[in-house]
């Protein structure tokens, strides 16, 4: 136990070390470690407890002081259930992310980001002769509590390929994943219920495994990231994998951010790190997503890859024809509202109060008409906590059809005005989903699709509606037909602020009053050289929304 958390510490702080002792240039280290030993020496927790004991370990470095933190926990369990579905030890990591545990403040200071690893699948070492790369993988769920919704769930790919130990078996040996595919032991969440989140949410370099000539399947060293070692003295370096490793990585990104960007919220550093993930070629192994193909091919990706890798300079800066806006807000989801029934009796009931419209002044839209058909990506990150509802892992709804889950306290979505629509259009349609949720029809298969069918989203409307407290959808095409999609909603969906009662005085009493932070993330990229970057920080520079504070990240 103590070499892992020391190894684990290693790529957290300095990432995989090979690069770094080969550098000549001077490392300047721009974040602190902290270290809280959650299992026991000798035993084990009790399983119901496991939410408890987490929230103790997150609490313990917090009496030392309030800095920003990246939370990350690489220990998992098998979920009683393998569906997807809320655990009491997820739900926990929710509140703790949430600010709403045991002992967190009422304001918006408790908010925590985390990091969870998708936990490891061991079945190539243990038993090689049953393991079929990828198809294993992809029958192996993610376990919890990674499959909790306001946490980043991190999975392992690996570029590791070449293998440089001398001994024979080595030598015959070959690697199991190609550069850039999924690790082999990395679990997906092909096996879920579809109205459960997509996750993994990222991935991460998690090493690699190599088959012998004689069928058995071994880990070597020149397949690991390289880190450090608890026996320092003696052998400084070792060598970690698995999901392990590559939730220590992407700690260390979270905790890179939070030194670029001191005053982003933990929702908008979430939405930063997955917004900067990217699908690679092998991942994709010839899908367009963005053609007209079913997007069940799409909806299978994200559960085994997530939204890709993150590309660390990306996440950090923007170049001349790369441009990320950051924008934060708060809204009032619902509201007690009066309305009259078919006999003209005046009632009241839980609605809609709030819904944004983000008119986005900084849109490069004449720039874009002027790059004509040149194509152009418009990616969108939608991340915010959801509360999980209290005493239960979850409370069944009322859902005329479905009987759905009523785990979030709010859903949040967002929609892009369509290529040529009518602003008033765009707001009719966004007026009638709205109304058909509060009455009730929250069926995926009945709400209109305010965004439209253009198929040139990877996801679509009905697609990023899955569950979770974080959306994400790329679109690519023309930049002439980007130009003129320069509004962007974000509407809430209703969860059991709006559905449950609580008795006064009761720290809940009133919930659907409760107000929701969110972050919108707004990515637009070209490989054309067009000097997007230049253009939107003019334009910020000449007039900012006042109701939203905005970031561009550059040079």
């Amino acid at each position: 136990m103590q070499a892992h958390g020391t190894r684990m510490a290693g790529l957290a702080a300095y990432g995989p070390l090979v690069s770094l002792l080969e550098s000549t240039l001077v490392h300047r280290q721009q974040h602190n470690l902290e270290s809280v030993k959650l299992l026991k020496n000798s035993g084990s927790h009790d399983p119901e407890l496991y939410g408890a004991v987490t929230a103790q370990a997150v609490a313990y470095p917090e009496t030392e002081s309030q800095r920003a933190r990246a939370f990350c926990m690489a220990i998992t369990a098998e979920p009683p259930h393998s569906t997807g579905g809320p655990t009491s030890w997820s739900a926990a990591v929710d509140e703790l992310c949430a600010g709403a545990a045991e002992g967190d403040s009422e304001d918006a200071s408790g908010k925590r980001l985390m990091f969870l690893a998708a936990g490891n699948f061991d079945q190539a070492l243990e038993a090689p002769e049953d393991f079929v790369y990828p198809d294993s993988l992809h029958n192996a769920p993610v376990q919890e509590p990674a499959q909790a919704w306001n946490a980043i769930s991190v999975g392992a790919i690996t570029h590791y390929e070449h293998i440089n130990e001398s001994d024979d078996e080595a030598r015959t040996s070959q690697p199991i994943a190609a550069p850039g595919t999924l690790s082999p032991t990395s679990r997906t969440s092909r096996d879920w219920e579809r109205k459960w989140p997509y996750k993994p949410d990222i991935v991460m370099e998690g090493g690699n495994l190599a088959r012998t000539a004689t069928n058995d399947i071994i880990a070597l060293d020149s397949l690991r990231p390289l880190t450090t070692n608890e026996n320092w003295r003696h052998q400084p370096f070792r060598t970690l994998a698995d999901t392990s490793a590559a939730t220590a990585l992407a700690a260390r990104l979270g905790a890179m951010l939070i030194n670029q960007y001191p005053n982003l919220w933990p929702e908008s550093i979430r939405g930063l790190v997955v917004h900067s993930a990217r699908w690679n070629p092998r991942m994709l192994a010839g899908l367009d997503p963005h053609a007209r193909i079913p997007k069940d091919r799409v909806r299978e990706l994200l559960r085994v890859y997530g939204w890709g890798e993150p590309d660390i300079p990306r996440a950090l800066l923007s170049a001349r024809n790369k441009t990320t806006i950051i924008t934060q807000n708060i809204l009032q989801p619902f509201h007690l509202a009066e309305k009259f029934d078919i006999n003209g009796k005046k009632t009241k009931s839980i609605a809609t109060r709030d819904w944004h419209v983000h008119e986005l002044p900084w849109w490069p839209r004449d720039l874009l008409l002027n790059a004509g058909e040149t194509q152009v990506s418009f990616r969108v990150t939608l991340s915010y906590f959801i509360e999980p509802n209290p005493g239960s892992r979850a409370v069944p709804g009322a859902h005329p059809t479905q009987n759905r889950y009523r785990y979030a306290s709010c859903g949040l979505r967002f929609e892009v005005k369509p290529t040529y629509e009518e602003d008033t259009v765009f707001r009719a349609k966004l007026n009638a989903a709205i109304q058909l949720d509060d009455e009730g029809e929250d069926d995926e298969d009945e709400i209109s699709d305010a965004s439209g069918t253009d198929n040139r989203w990877a996801l679509g409307t009905r697609g990023r509606r899955i569950g979770g407290s974080l959306h994400q959808d790329v679109w690519r095409g023309s930049a002439a037909d980007l130009a003129t999609m320069d509004r962007i909603a974000v509407i809430p969906v209703k969860g059991w602020w709006a559905t449950r009662k609580f008795p006064p005085g009761h720290e809940r009493h009133d919930c659907h009053n409760r107000p929701i932070r969110y972050a919108l993330v707004m990515s637009i990229e070209t490989e054309a050289d067009v000097p997007i970057y230049n253009f939107i920080e003019t334009s910020l520079s000449a007039a900012v929304d006042n109701r939203i504070d905005v970031v561009v990240s550059g040079t």
